[in-house]
């Protein structure tokens, strides 16, 4: 079984090294930060006790969201075609796990696009399309209890990083900042600190 796991680790590895090539993505220094961190946080997923399902679920979203956060860094762009995959995994979860709740999940996760639609309407862009994308497909393969934790964190180092950059006059008020990797950070947080 742990074979299985580091194969799976391993295959994502290849699946953004094979996501550079295809985007013909440039910044070589962002993409081999991607790829630490893909590992490493892998690692700790790999190694938790989470059953292979989970830990499949785990690799996808850690994948997505570093594919998500080099685009969103270099380009402020999150191709929402990635995320098909969310529904997928969905539907392929509530075939093989027996959970009553998967219609209360369901409804929730389409209270919170909504709820983010109108978020986004009303910060007038600055929250994007591809950012509600990130936080569906985390709801649909993870659950909305833990992208709820997961946004929370991302929202707190959000503001972290907004107040210190305001305080070395790197921006202002009005500066966006790119939800990807902040959400990538508020995942890796979760995933430590809930492997340990």
């Amino acid at each position: 079984m742990q074979i299985t796991k580091f194969l799976l680790l391993i295959l994502t590895t290849l699946f953004i090294l094979a996501f550079s090539k295809v985007e013909k993505y440039e910044n070589k220094k962002l993409l081999i930060i991607s790829v630490i961190i893909n590992i490493l946080v892998g690692m700790f997923i790999v190694n938790s006790t989470y059953d292979l399902i989970n830990v499949i679920n785990y690799l996808i979203v850690l994948f997505l969201l570093v594919i998500s956060s080099m685009l969103d860094i270099s380009r402020r762009l999150i191709p929402i075609e990635y995320f098909i995959v969310a529904p997928v995994i969905f539907l392929i979860n509530t075939f093989f796990t027996i959970n009553n709740f998967i219609l209360i999940d369901f409804l929730i996760t389409m209270a919170i696009v909504v709820f983010l639609l109108v978020v986004g309407r009303f910060t007038k862009g600055m929250f994007g399309y591809g950012d509600i994308f990130i936080v569906v497909m985390m709801t649909l393969i993870l659950s909305y209890q833990y992208m709820l934790s997961i946004l929370l964190l991302s929202l707190v180092f959000s503001s972290i990083l907004g107040l210190l950059l305001i305080l070395l006059k790197k921006a202002n008020r009005k500066t966006g900042l790119p939800f990807a990797p902040i959400v990538l950070f508020g995942f890796v947080f979760f995933v430590v600190v809930s492997t340990l």
